[in-house]
């Protein structure tokens, strides 16, 4: 197919390299996967140089601290953007049946598409459930540093949070997440 390609002469060679290609369907291909785009600067700073973005998706499993899963799903849908280092996540999850193999302490998901880093403790997320047994405190999640899971929790009457156990949930039950976490990769 048809390409327009950019050269340019490094400074210490007498050759021309190529260094951006747009194909024939209008992508804009770097020829090294070390350069990026340059943002707000004149010269090339890595603070300034978008140089990764991702858009995909991944399969999250609600499992129990013993990495028993739930038996089955009705929906089972995780997406992410990666943007550098940062990744924003949707997770929805309805449970169809639940299983007798929860044996664990406490719940969480995983299969998060990029483990967070080790720099700072928690991300929290926005979420949203129907039938989860929190009582009345609310229903929370938050990622961890160097885990690729969320734990869950659920408020509690005297202002703190109590992971959730496999009991707190059952066959019909839902849940959404929506949050952003910071990763090394």
């Amino acid at each position: 197919g048809v390409q327009l390609q950019f050269h340019t002469m490094p400074t210490n060679s007498t050759g021309y390299a190529k260094r951006w290609t747009i194909d024939q369907v209008g992508d804009l291909i770097p020829a090294s996967t070390s350069t990026g785009i340059v943002l707000g600067a004149t010269t090339n700073v890595a603070a300034n140089t978008l140089s990764d973005y991702e858009e995909g998706t991944f399969t999250p499993n609600l499992i129990d601290t013993s990495n028993n899963a739930i038996t089955s799903y009705t929906t089972r849908v995780g997406e992410y953007t990666k943007i550098g280092d940062i990744v924003h996540y949707f997770i929805h999850i309805e449970i169809n049946a639940k299983g007798s193999a929860l044996g664990g302490n406490y719940m969480k998901i995983s299969g998060l598409p990029f483990t967070p880093t080790g720099n700072t403790g928690q991300y929290p997320a926005s979420t949203a459930h129907a039938g989860i047994n929190t009582g009345s405190n609310g229903f929370f999640a938050s990622v961890y540093s160097n885990n690729a899971f969320l734990y869950l929790f659920e408020g509690s009457a005297n202002d703190t949070t109590d992971q959730l156990e496999p009991a707190d949930f059952a066959d019909g039950d839902a849940m959404q997440l929506i949050g952003t976490y910071k990763t090394a990769s």
